[in-house]
């Protein structure tokens, strides 16, 4: 597999394993590790692919756009060593040598960083949304794709608030709960949703901030 191939692979797997990563009280804890595990890896491949992007991270002329894609993947990066060695400390199942009762604090930045990520990665993506709608284009008609984006993004509004994920962010109230009547699979849609909703307004924004850096840059 070339790296063109990999890198598109991670980028369809890496959000729906984050995803899924979410839903710990569904999956069950040991199934939660290993799909952490295996995010983990995926997460530093993914980097080692993109690595001739770190190399001129520095050089060159910083627009608005610029600085932006450096701040959110630096952060990006950040949240995700946080919650890879926060979940370390936790584990009972994989890793319960490493594993250690470390109390409710560590259980809450685990959990509250993993829902700051949701928003760093729907950012993420809204910066790569011209990328990813090309491929998309090939698969599914403009009308319909439309129709899709808008369908997720209210969706996305919808389940931002169902979630309480304002409070998750800013209130620390950092763990979820489900109601066991509704079908399990409408948690992992409402999540995935919101991080849509994130690209969609990002993409759209991203068009105002690539007008500035024509501006400045000419």
């Amino acid at each position: 597999m070339t790296e063109t191939k990999l890198l598109r692979t991670l980028d369809v797997c890496m959000p729906l394993l984050f995803i899924a990563a979410l839903g710990a009280r569904m999956t069950g804890v040991a199934a939660h590790e290993l799909i952490g595990a295996i995010l983990c890896v995926l997460f530093f491949t993914h980097g080692y692919l993109h690595r001739s992007w770190y190399q001129v991270t520095f050089q060159g002329r910083f627009g608005p756009r610029r600085l932006l894609n450096v701040a959110i993947n630096a952060l990006l990066l950040v949240g995700a060593l946080i919650v890879f060695v926060t979940g370390l400390t936790l584990s009972p199942e994989l890793f319960p040598i490493i594993g250690a009762d470390t109390g409710m604090l560590t259980r809450q930045i685990h959990s509250q960083v993993c829902y700051w990520m949701i928003i760093l990665l729907g950012i993420h993506i809204g910066l790569h949304a011209p990328m990813l709608d090309r491929v998309l284009e090939r698969y599914i008609p403009s009308r319909a794709k439309q129709l899709l984006y808008l369908f997720f993004s209210l969706l996305g509004i919808y389940a931002f608030i169902d979630r309480g994920l304002f409070e998750k962010l800013f209130y620390g109230f950092a763990f979820d709960f489900w109601n066991p009547s509704l079908p399990a699979f409408l948690y992992f849609l409402y999540y995935a949703a919101i991080i849509i909703f994130i690209g969609c307004i990002t993409a759209f924004l991203d068009r105002f901030i690539n007008r500035k850096d024509r501006m400045l840059f000419g």
